[in-house]
């Protein structure tokens, strides 16, 4: 059984669990729209094969830098593990709106409240590896 942890640490204190092959990938919903699909809202590591988490072993963290995010999710996509710094509106990026995942972690690192709001349609779904 999987479930979310929440932890009261920094970033930096927390320990990503990806594969050797895992590439991070950071939003910034610097792109030109909100869509997670979208290469521009997403900082991510040198060798990492696509411009947005979509492999089993990557990972994707929002985090605490900056407003409230809202993000568009696709059809389903299917990552190793999901870390939330910050709160985040999922909304509905495609036909049927699915995240797929290994684990999340959610770190609430401030003083203010930490929410995370999924739009109708949308599912956040933890699978085993």
């Amino acid at each position: 059984m999987r479930k979310a942890t929440v932890c009261f640490a920094g970033a930096a204190a927390l320990a990503l669990g990806g594969g050797a092959d895992a590439a991070l990938y950071t939003w910034t919903g610097g792109g030109s729209n909100n869509n997670w699909t979208t290469c521009g809202n997403w900082n991510y590591t040198e060798y990492a094969p696509f411009c947005y988490p979509r492999l089993p072993d990557d990972i994707a963290a929002i985090e605490s830098s900056g407003a409230p995010a809202t993000i568009a999710i696709p059809l389903i996509d299917h990552f190793s593990e999901l870390v939330i710094f910050r709160s985040v509106t999922f909304t509905k990026g495609g036909e049927v709106p699915k995240l797929r995942f290994g684990r999340a972690t959610i770190c609430n690192d401030s003083f203010a409240d930490l929410v995370i709001e999924l739009e109708p349609e949308v599912t956040l779904e933890a699978v085993q590896p």
